[in-house]
């Protein structure tokens, strides 16, 4: 018979999470410059989750990192990912959400 291939996945993403909605916010917009600043885009989500098991709300940011053109991954999603976790907390993007 045939052999079923597992699908591989089409994005990565990760989640960071804060202490209140408005330092989220401030980090999203971080993300969106290190996007800006190597021209390729994730999906950026910023959230109130409630954990049920501490029983309190949880702030999150997510981005999520895929390549439209190939319904995929590509060199510039891990790339990107690489870069988020160096580059948020450089001067030039610090610089640009002022």
């Amino acid at each position: 018979g045939d052999i079923k291939q597992p699908h591989p996945p089409i994005s990565i993403s990760k989640e960071y999470h804060h202490t209140d909605y408005i330092t989220a916010s401030k980090f999203t917009s971080k993300l969106a410059a290190v996007c800006q600043m190597n021209n390729h885009y994730g999906t950026i989500t910023l959230e109130k989750r409630l954990n049920k098991r501490d029983k309190a709300w949880d702030v999150i940011s997510t981005v999520r990192l895929h390549t439209v053109t190939l319904g995929g991954l590509s060199y510039h999603d891990f790339h990107l990912a690489m870069l988020i976790d160096t580059e948020v907390d450089r001067v030039e993007v610090k610089n640009l959400v002022k």
